[in-house]
């Protein structure tokens, strides 16, 4: 049987960030995206050999979206006001077909709403950037990939998508949402 040699997904080409949907100051550096962690509960009691963590259905620990600038700078203190922001994270992203040997171009978008949490005004030194950053709390996450939405998470909304199951609708029903 012959072996198949298939995609190789590879790196973040270039992005783009957008807040409140004009295009952030240019001296962002990296994003730090969120950790996804259902809540969960270790339960144990009769007829259970020991504990179980088990996760909650749709319910998650607290994200938070990380933003680091190469220096401090005035557009930096325009999120910093206490109240909703629309992030969105476009990127192009790169992969090779190693059958064919061609580098194909993909799409990642990441679609949020956060509230600022702390801004860190880094350091001064000679030469040097400042190393400023920003953290937000995230209440929605949306991912997408290649237009496809493969992720959405809405905590005031319980709305938790995967693939386009919508794994909460029977809560909702039952809790009468």
């Amino acid at each position: 049987m012959a072996k198949t040699i298939g995609i190789i997904p590879e790196k973040i080409i270039n992005y783009k960030c957008f807040i409140d949907g004009e295009m952030s100051p240019t001296a962002l550096v990296d994003v730090d995206l969120p950790d996804i962690q259902f809540m969960s509960e270790t339960i144990s009691g009769a007829g259970i050999a020991g504990e179980i963590d088990s996760p909650t259905l749709g319910h998650f620990s607290a994200f938070e979206i990380g933003m680091n600038f190469r220096t401090l700078i005035k557009d930096n203190f325009k999120t910093f006001s206490q109240k909703v922001y629309a992030l969105e994270f476009r990127a192009a992203t790169q992969s090779t077909d190693m059958s064919g040997g061609q580098i194909n171009k993909g799409r990642l978008k990441i679609s949020t709403r956060v509230v600022p949490k702390s801004l860190g005004l880094g350091k001064l030194e000679v030469g040097k950037p400042s190393g400023s950053n920003q953290k937000f709390a995230c209440a929605y996450l949306k991912v997408e990939v290649d237009n496809e939405t493969v992720l959405e998470i809405d905590k005031i909304n319980m709305i938790f998508n995967v693939n386009g199951e919508d794994l909460l609708a029977e809560v909702r029903d039952a809790i009468g949402m």
